[in-house]
């Protein structure tokens, strides 16, 4: 791999190359620093709208708190432009067609990237700019991304577990991957009984309740099988990571 630091720009063809290869490492560098690009091309058009509506904002009747809350937001918004234009200048010479990149997270998805397969299944990337131009992508999406989150839950990934589970319940959030799979209130019940076996105690009545509200649709038939689907994907696929923590998928696609 080239060193950290390179200018993106003069190793994309190297990268694309060996990841189209099969090569996971490269594969995954090109995803993230095309992610990175991408994320400071977005930060250095929006953050500058939001300092400059906190700078012309009448602050003659904020009390302490608001001034200190505006200050705090000031100095993080400066830090996030001092971290974006650091980015940029790695970016310098990547096209704005290349800042598209479904494609390359797609590859290192399907290469073993774990934050790459969470992101792509999750969708956000297709609503955004290229997706007219690449209709294709959609049906790429179609076709892989169920096998992506099917094959991460394998490998013990809760953050899948949580997207196939609105997925299959057609909850709010379900995105893309639900227009995939449909509703299925038995697997939707598999799922959430599984993250169920990993849950802590935080967060567990309200799990219950969604357990207890799901089988009501269900045959007791239905529910013993799912209970016990569930525990055989509990004790197969996460012996090396048995906890079940919320908001695994939002930490992966964090860019911060």
């Amino acid at each position: 791999m080239p060193p950290p630091g390179i200018p993106l720009a003069s190793i994309y063809d190297d990268l694309k190359a060996r990841a189209a290869d099969g090569d996971a490492e490269a594969a995954s560098r090109l995803y993230q620093e095309l992610r990175q690009c991408a994320r400071a091309h977005e930060q250095l058009r929006k953050l500058p709208r939001s300092a400059s509506r906190l700078l012309y904002e009448d602050i003659a009747k904020l009390n302490a708190d608001d001034l200190d809350k505006r200050e705090q937001s000031l100095a993080e918004i400066e830090e996030g432009l001092g971290r974006a234009r650091r980015d940029s200048d790695l970016c310098a010479g990547v096209s704005d067609d290349q800042l598209l990149f479904a494609p390359e997270a797609l590859r290192a998805a399907q290469l073993g990237d774990t934050a790459a397969s969470n992101c792509y299944v999750g969708g956000a990337m297709l609503n955004g700019k290229g997706l007219l131009d690449h209709p294709e992508w959609l049906a790429q999406y179609k076709n892989n991304a169920l096998k992506l989150a099917q094959g991460a839950v394998t490998h013990g990934d809760w953050a899948m577990v949580d997207q196939l589970q609105i997925a299959y319940a057609q909850s709010f959030g379900a995105g893309l991957l639900g227009q995939v799979t449909g509703a299925d209130p038995l697997k939707s019940y598999r799922y959430l009984k599984l993250r169920r076996l990993g849950a802590t105690d935080k967060g567990n009545d309200y799990i219950d309740h969604q357990l207890a509200r799901a089988a009501q649709a269900l045959s007791a038939t239905d529910v013993r099988a799912g209970d016990a689907w569930a525990q055989d994907a509990y004790q197969r696929y996460f012996s090396a990571n048995p906890t079940y923590e919320p908001g695994r998928f939002e930490k992966m696609c964090d860019d911060d």
